[in-house]
C-alpha cells in the first residue's frame, strides 16, 4: 500500500502546525484548540427539549424529544471554528459533551438505538469537505460500553438523504425555516427505518424547523421512535 500520500498529509499537517501554532479558541491556550479548563468550564444541560417559540407542538407525534447538551452561548467560538475554519478535531472535545449528555438518556432507555447524523445537500457538504454531524456521531459514540446496541448510519450507510438544496436558516424568522426545510428529506432505504428507534444528531437547535422535518420523514418511512441530539441550543 503506498504510504506517501498519508506522509505527505502528516508533514504538511506539521509544518502547519509549527507556522501557524495551535491554540484554544476560547482562552488562547497553547497546543489545543479546545483545552481542558475551558471545555471543563461549559455546563452541561439538564432539561428536554419539546416544544420552541417557532414549534409549540416540536415534539408531536414524531419527535419524542430533544436531548441538547449545552448552551450555543457557552459553544459559538468553538462551534464556528468547526464548522467554518473546518477545524475538525473540535469534534473529539464536543463529541465528548454529547456522550457526557446521552449517558443517563440511554441508561434508561436501554436496547437498540440507530443513530443518524442529519445530512448535508452534496453541493454543501462538497463545500465544506465534510458533515459535521457524522463527526459528531462517530466522537459522541466511539466509546460507548455497548456497541451492540448501536448502529452509526454515516456517510453513504445513512438512509436519510437531503434531497432540497435549501437557503441558510439563519436570517430566516419562524415561518420562513418550516417552510425553507419543507421536503427537503427522504428516505432511500424503507428496510433499515423500519421499526428503529432512531436518534437523530445536529449541531444546533434554534427552532427545531429542520430537525422536526427529519424526524417527520424518518417517522412516515416506518420508524418506530426518534429522538433528537443537539450539540448546542441556541
Amino acid at each position: 500500500m503506498n504510504t506517501f500520500p498519508q506522509l505527505s498529509e502528516k508533514l504538511l499537517s506539521n509544518a502547519l502546525n509549527f507556522l501557524f501554532p495551535i491554540s484554544c479558541v476560547c482562552c488562547k491556550k497553547k497546543g489545543y484548540y479546545l483545552c481542558a479548563d475551558c471545555l471543563n468550564k461549559i455546563p452541561l444541560l439538564e432539561s428536554y427539549i419539546f416544544s420552541t417559540t417557532t414549534l409549540p407542538n416540536l415534539t408531536a407525534e414524531t419527535l419524542s424529544g430533544v436531548i441538547p447538551a449545552a448552551h450555543y452561548t457557552n459553544l459559538k467560538t468553538a462551534i464556528y471554528a468547526f464548522k467554518y475554519s473546518r477545524i475538525k478535531s473540535l469534534a473529539a472535545p464536543f463529541g465528548n459533551l454529547m456522550r457526557k449528555r446521552l449517558k443517563k438518556f440511554l441508561a434508561d432507555n436501554p436496547g437498540e438505538w440507530s443513530v443518524i447524523p442529519l445530512p448535508l445537500h452534496r453541493r454543501k457538504k462538497c463545500s465544506r469537505g465534510f458533515n459535521q454531524n457524522d463527526l459528531l456521531s462517530a466522537e459522541c459514540f466511539k466509546e460507548y460500553a455497548d456497541p451492540l446496541s448501536i448502529t452509526l448510519c454515516l456517510g453513504k450507510n445513512n438512509p436519510l438523504q437531503r434531497v432540497k438544496d435549501t437557503k441558510s436558516q439563519t436570517n430566516l424568522n419562524g415561518t420562513q425555516r418550516i417552510e425553507n426545510v419543507k421536503k427537503c428529506f427522504c428516505v432511500k432505504d424503507l428496510e433499515s427505518v423500519k421499526n428503529k428507534r432512531i436518534l437523530l444528531i445536529d449541531d444546533i437547535i434554534t427552532t427545531g424547523a429542520t430537525l422536526k422535518e427529519a424526524a417527520d420523514t424518518l417517522f412516515y418511512a416506518g420508524a418506530k421512535l426518534v429522538w433528537g441530539c443537539v450539540l448546542a441550543q441556541d
